[in-house]
């Protein structure tokens, strides 16, 4: 037909085109719907994330996958809790450089001593609904590279939400093998009343911060802003162990520090191997700490943690930890008798 010279040919419709721009508007609106529904459900995106890495999540993941993935990555959160509902308690250690070499006598493969242990800390997070994290790089350049990861993790949660944030954290040493994946973290934590924000160990050398609750709020944010200034305000020159000594000066002697301070028992969350004349490890206890004079103790360890024992894998409540942990808070019993 002839049509109209103001009319551009063009912009008649046809049924090709009209067909061609429905296609379009259907798919705009679907992929409006999916960006909508990924920030309405993070849940959902979070698994697409971690899909393509997912040696990071699984507990049952062999030790050559986590190795592959955590060799040249940098930190590392690992989480089987929904973030909105988040953790009570977040496990923070500093895990860095290659570690021993042995091999794994299922797989053949190389793997490190270092990335087992953390395999049973992983496994123990998961079941428990704690979260992991792992500082992978020395950032500190020096032994307060710990105290600058836990400082790091703290200040993340504080910047969230009250309602969305973590209460406790637990710093533990890389050298630790959980034995006991049933025991969750939360039963050593104080009960309604005890207002307390440090929960620390003392071996025969006095303060051992390898493993230690800190509660998340701005008086922990002073105390290892404190610990991490300590080299440069002199203190604690020429120690080998800084952070450590300087942590036990501030909680002995500063009031404001010492009054929200408690130390717990050795053995609950900081046990030696069973060679060892005191606080060593027993059946049912969360762990074996194999300090730098047990290192050769690791392998055992390992493969007893690995075997998933029963008798090593118990509740509280059968064990009688529980009994000892309510009898502690309460004062009824002697921190010298839970030893």
């Amino acid at each position: 037909m002839d049509l109209p010279k103001w009319q551009d040919r063009n912009s008649v419709l046809n049924p090709q085109r009209t067909k061609r721009f429905t296609l379009f508007v259907v798919f705009l609106f679907v992929s409006v719907a999916i960006i909508f529904s990924l920030r309405q459900y993070p849940d959902s995106f979070n698994k697409l994330q971690w899909s393509s890495t997912p040696e990071t999540v699984k507990t049952n993941t062999s030790v050559q996958q986590i190795t592959e993935a955590y060799i040249h990555n940098s930190n590392q959160t690992i989480s089987s809790t929904s973030p909105k509902k988040p953790a009570r308690i977040i496990k923070v250690t500093a895990a860095y450089g290659k570690g021993a070499i042995i091999q794994d006598e299922k797989t053949k493969a190389a793997v490190t001593t270092r990335e087992r242990i953390l395999q049973t800390h992983i496994d123990h997070a998961n079941r428990n609904g704690h979260i992991q994290f792992v500082q992978r790089s020395d950032i500190m350049g020096n032994i307060m590279t710990k105290i600058g990861t836990v400082l790091k993790v703290l200040m993340d949660e504080m910047a969230k939400p009250e309602e969305e944030r973590s209460e406790w954290i637990w710093a533990h040493d890389a050298d630790m093998v959980i034995m006991n994946r049933m025991l969750s973290l939360e039963a050593f934590l104080p009960p309604k009343g005890k207002d307390y924000n440090l929960l620390v160990t003392y071996d025969g050398n006095g303060l051992n911060i390898g493993s230690f609750f800190i509660k998340i709020n701005t008086w922990s944010v002073y105390l290892l802003s404190a610990v991490l200034a300590s080299p440069q305000l002199g203190q604690a020159t020429g120690s080998l162990y800084p952070d450590q000594d300087v942590m036990g000066q501030l909680i002995k002697h500063n009031k404001y520090f010492k009054d929200k301070s408690v130390e717990i028992p050795l053995r609950w969350v900081n046990a030696y191997p069973e060679t060892w004349s005191s606080n060593a490890f027993r059946k049912g206890d969360l762990l074996v700490h194999c300090i730098w004079i047990s290192k050769k103790d690791l392998p055992y360890y390992l493969d007893k943690s690995e075997s998933l024992n029963p008798d090593l894998n118990t509740l509280p409540s059968l064990s009688g930890l529980e009994t000892n942990i309510t009898k502690f808070w309460h004062g009824s019993l002697p921190l010298e008798q839970l030893s």
